[in-house]
């Protein structure tokens, strides 16, 4: 990483407060809840999910195509992840933290920057895996979800 991608890096992470909150259930696979306070994106093809948080620094170290070039960080990563699979993670470059569900290898991904300035914070609940970079979010879900009445 260059002095360039470290100072880019510093002022996404600066710039945006992070929060995300993402759950992964064995059947429904990876969704990203919904809320005015969600700073990621989310991109699904039929076989893969995404759910992006950050800033990445250099879209083309991912060999994304080209032509009709995605829009999102999201669905920059899902084209890479399609066309590369985990090799993508070597090139991955930027402020961030992903998570990737691949439905055909039921294979559940989630990495955050190499220099850790994004946090990731994952949970195992009674419902899944929790996902967020927001260590606040994560414990206010399960405070939530311990506070519902028994059925």
């Amino acid at each position: 990483m260059t002095a360039v991608d470290l100072q880019a890096g510093v002022e996404a992470l600066s710039s945006t407060p992070p929060s995300f909150l993402a759950r992964y259930l064995k059947d429904a696979g990876l969704e990203l809840s919904q809320g005015p306070e969600e700073t990621a994106v989310f991109a699904r093809d039929e076989a893969c999910t995404v759910v992006f948080a950050g800033e990445l620094l250099d879209r083309n170290r991912l060999g994304a195509p080209q032509s009709g070039e995605p829009g999102s960080e999201a669905e920059v990563v899902l084209a890479a992840y399609r066309s590369r699979g985990e090799r993508i993670f070597d090139d991955l470059r930027g402020v961030f933290a992903v998570a990737i569900h691949d439905r055909e290898s039921n294979t559940l991904l989630f990495a955050r920057d190499q220099l850790g300035h994004h946090p990731l914070f994952f949970a195992l609940g009674a419902d899944g895996v929790h996902l967020s970079d927001s260590i606040v979010r994560l414990v206010r879900h399960f405070w939530a979800v311990q506070d519902k009445p028994e059925k």
